[in-house]
């Protein structure tokens, strides 16, 4: 069975949210480097820095995670 679009929705994510939520899976889940994710998700080194870091300082606020829609840091991912 070919499993290659299903493996894509992960390491390739189209939709903005989507890829910030893998972004930040794969820095607090997996453990990877800002470099490494930067470079599975083609986005800058710094993004993905600062949205390590804008989500750690929601989640010591007991703020809603920035998945939902109307956040800001949307443009980030949008033009990566």
């Amino acid at each position: 069975m070919d499993d290659t679009r299903c493996h894509l929705f992960f390491h390739a994510p189209t939709q903005t949210l989507h890829r910030r939520y893998e972004i930040l899976r794969g820095f607090f889940v997996e453990g990877l480097s800002y470099g490494a994710i930067g470079e599975r998700f083609t986005v800058p080194y710094h993004t993905v820095r600062s949205l390590v870091r804008d989500f750690r300082t929601h989640c010591r606020s007991d703020q809603v995670p920035p998945f939902l829609p109307s956040h800001a840091g949307d443009a980030r991912l949008k033009t990566a």
